[in-house]
């Protein structure tokens, strides 16, 4: 038998089980449009334009390097990658942050040829999303950091055209 109280007891909580739900659903919305770009595992398009990007700025590099235009290392590679190489002399943009790629500049030795940093916060305007070792001319693009250390491999892997085991790994 159901007394007002008991009703009121049960209109109360199935009032906080909706608002509770609702705040779920506001927040879900709230976070799909602020990273709706960075599931990169599910998205082949953006693997390709990433993949793109490299090839632009490993293309530039590799161009630049014998131009006798651009100040090279002992090694004969560019010191830096330049803006001025680009289309309206701007670096171009990182495909999942729509910001201008940041370099990390390193002479990290022959032997390395991806970063040990190999993601990136999206949310942080100063990240650095591109790696250039100018001791021997490699270059990796940064995946943002999303799922599991695997996921994250995986989508580094296909975007630089690797085949790292491990997040660790530096060499080929």
């Amino acid at each position: 038998m159901s007394t007002p109280m008991t009703n009121a007891l049960s209109l109360a909580s199935s009032r906080r089980a909706l608002e509770s739900l609702v705040v779920v659903a506001v927040l879900g919305a709230v976070a799909w449009t602020a990273f709706p770009r960075l599931s990169l595992g599910s998205s082949r398009d953006e693997a390709k334009r990433m993949q793109s990007t490299l090839w632009q700025v490993r293309n530039r590099v590799e161009l630049n390097r014998f131009s006798n235009l651009v100040r090279i290392n002992d090694e004969g590679w560019p010191m830096a990658i330049s803006p001025e190489w680009f289309k309206a002399e701007r670096l171009p943009s990182h495909p999942l942050t729509d910001r201008e790629l940041i370099v990390e500049t390193t002479d990290a030795g022959h032997a390395m040829h991806y970063p040990i940093e190999k993601t990136f916060d999206p949310n942080d305007p100063d990240a650095r999303t591109l790696w250039y070792n100018r001791t021997n001319g490699s270059i990796a693009i940064r995946v943002p950091r999303v799922g599991t250390d695997a996921e994250m491999l995986a989508a580094f892997n296909a975007v630089n055209g690797t085949n790292l085991g491990s997040t660790l790994e530096t060499a080929r």
